[in-house]
């Protein structure tokens, strides 16, 4: 299972990170800080799950969740500090 992480805290991504690797299936991991560099990268490739923190540095995490949607339908499992009301209902 191809699995995307897309956080740009490095500890977030390699807490992550781990819990894929401590289950007993096989994982093939990637990460990336920036929403761009994912996005560009999922152009090329595919992936079956996609961990996506809101807060990136380069774009809203949002768009980042917009632009995926039109070459994947890949499930995202959305990792925020941000935990308002409204970012919640913005993600659905």
């Amino acid at each position: 299972m191809k699995v995307i992480i897309c956080d740009d805290d490095p500890n977030q991504r390699n807490s992550i990170g781990v819990c894929f690797t401590v289950s007993r299936s096989r994982y093939d991991l990637t990460e990336f800080e920036l929403g761009a560099d994912m996005l560009e990268y999922l152009s090329a490739s595919h992936a079956d799950l996609v961990c996506l923190d809101l807060g990136l540095p380069d774009m809203d995490g949002l768009e980042v969740l917009r632009q995926l949607r039109k070459t994947t339908g890949a499930p995202v499992i959305i990792a925020s500090g941000n935990n308002s009301k409204e970012s919640v209902i913005r993600s659905h």
